[in-house]
């Protein structure tokens, strides 16, 4: 709300707007998850500036991933941007390309399996120019407790869908659950998965929880 802080028509409005925000990492962080599978993936964890910068989250996805099992490591730089910022690398493509390839090249460097973020528009620049596969910070988390295999992960050698069904968005044992409901959790927690949008199984655990 501090853009608004001044604004006497809108900084009240702003204020109890931003009360009601929070990134799906920082949700997730207050509850108690699903027990994930301890699968032992090394996860490089690209940390959007939206969400570093703008919101100030910073040790909540890393966190949620290291408690599902996944081996986390970040790049040199981390603070620095991969170069999409909205619409920069549409604006500045030229200065937009040497900061993606210098945060892919600081990745690159990591060895590892996959790489997480928490935004489309550094998932699209990095996974352009990398050859690890991109996905979702809540897409690994969804999988570690009994989700699909993210789609991005698909026939990659090393990768099984395991207890999950891909395709499907809801684990085996909480498919039937949710068949006895009209429609999805109102959790509002969601997998992003290769433009299809599934009511993820993390989120469908949370709600049944809380039943």
């Amino acid at each position: 709300g501090h853009v608004l802080a001044d604004d006497p028509a809108y900084a009240a409005r702003a204020t109890a707007y931003v009360a009601k925000v929070q990134d799906i990492s920082e949700f997730l962080a207050l509850h108690e998850l699903p027990e994930a599978k301890q699968r032992g993936i090394k996860v490089a964890y690209h940390s959007a500036c939206s969400l570093q910068h703008g919101q100030q989250v910073t040790d909540a996805p890393v966190r949620l991933l290291a408690a599902a099992g996944y081996d986390v490591r970040t790049p040199a730089e981390s603070h620095l941007c991969c170069g999409s910022a909205g619409t920069y690398n549409v604006l500045q493509p030229d200065i937009a390309a040497q900061l993606g390839d210098r945060k892919t090249q600081h990745l690159s460097l990591l060895d590892v399996d996959v790489i997480a973020t928490g935004n489309i528009g550094c998932a699209t620049q990095i996974a352009a120019r990398s050859a690890t596969p991109v996905v979702q910070t809540i897409e690994l988390l969804d999988w570690a407790t009994g989700g699909p295999l993210p789609a991005a992960l698909e026939g990659q050698p090393g990768f099984d869908a395991g207890d999950g069904e891909p395709g499907l968005g809801l684990a085996p044992e909480v498919a039937a659950e949710e068949a006895a409901f009209e429609k999805p959790s109102n959790l509002g927690v969601w997998a992003w998965t290769a433009g299809r949008r599934h009511p993820s199984s993390l989120g469908m655990k949370l709600a049944h929880s809380r039943l």
